[in-house]
């Protein structure tokens, strides 16, 4: 039986296992998706196992993006000018890398406001900011990063030829925090006053679906969007190359929202 499988370190926060074998499941696609923890340490080791098996595509969370691109066979346009990847295709004994990352984010952010024209702020400054920040510009959008390490911040802003912020302030019409702080805690890295007069905040985490950062933007009145709508709009795009469904993706995605919904109910039952 063929595999898709998610590598990174840590993957147990994920929810694809869920929503993926949901869909598999739905188009009585003969695979099976699982998920499996890759230390960076031991990448070569887990790719040379990997590559023995049938696998059909990998998802890739951090801290792999960057480190696995040495160990593919082929980069598709999108990757190879970010050099980080989030999804790798199987064709035959080829792996083939892509990025699908920012434009989950877009997908997700412009069914409720377009970018174009808009001044959006990307707080991080890792592989998923990077994605990000650069489908925004790609999109019409006035782009700037902050991050907590400057000289990151300063070095990706110079390759994607966008504007590095030094200081947070609420100048902004979007704010996207593209960092993993709030991930399965009740952190934040954006103050409360900076949320102020911002219209529309994002974060890309998804567990909790509703972080502090999106509980404290809700209560001051801005719009925002949880990390699960660009989670679903990426896994689609993912499955999508894989499998090719007879599916629009919107049915994909809302297969993937009624397993989680179907899960969450019998877990509050035991």
């Amino acid at each position: 039986m063929l595999k898709g499988i998610l590598i990174g370190d840590p993957v147990s926060q994920s929810l694809s296992h869920i929503t993926h074998n949901a869909v598999l499941k739905h188009l009585s696609y003969p695979a099976i998706y699982e998920k499996i923890c890759v230390p960076k340490e031991k990448i070569k080791e887990a790719i040379l196992e990997l590559k023995a098996c049938k696998l059909r595509w990998l998802a890739v969370t951090m801290p792999l993006k960057n480190l696995i691109i040495p160990h593919l066979d082929y980069l598709r346009d999108r990757a190879h000018k970010l050099q980080t990847v989030n999804t790798i295709l199987v064709e035959g004994d080829q792996w083939i890398g892509e990025n699908c990352d920012g434009i989950g984010a877009m997908n997700a952010l412009e069914k409720e406001v377009p970018v174009k024209g808009k001044r959006l702020l990307v707080a991080g400054a890792g592989a998923t900011a990077r994605a990000i920040a650069y489908e925004a510009k790609l999109r019409g959008a006035s782009v700037f990063i902050w991050n907590r390490t400057l000289i990151r911040a300063e070095s990706m802003c110079s390759d994607l030829k966008i504007e590095c912020v030094y200081e947070l302030t609420n100048e902004y019409d979007i704010l996207i925090n593209a960092t993993s702080v709030g991930l399965s805690s009740d952190k934040t890295c954006i103050p409360s006053e900076v949320l102020k007069g911002i219209g529309v905040v994002m974060d890309v985490v998804y567990v909790p679906f509703e972080t502090t950062l999106l509980k404290t933007a809700k209560a001051l009145g801005c719009k925002t969007i949880s990390g699960i709508e660009m989670f679903f709009e990426l896994s689609a795009i993912q499955l999508e190359l894989a499998l090719n469904p007879p599916l629009k993706r919107d049915d994909l995605i809302l297969i993937m929202r009624k397993s989680l919904e179907e899960s969450q109910s019998r877990i509050s039952l035991q």
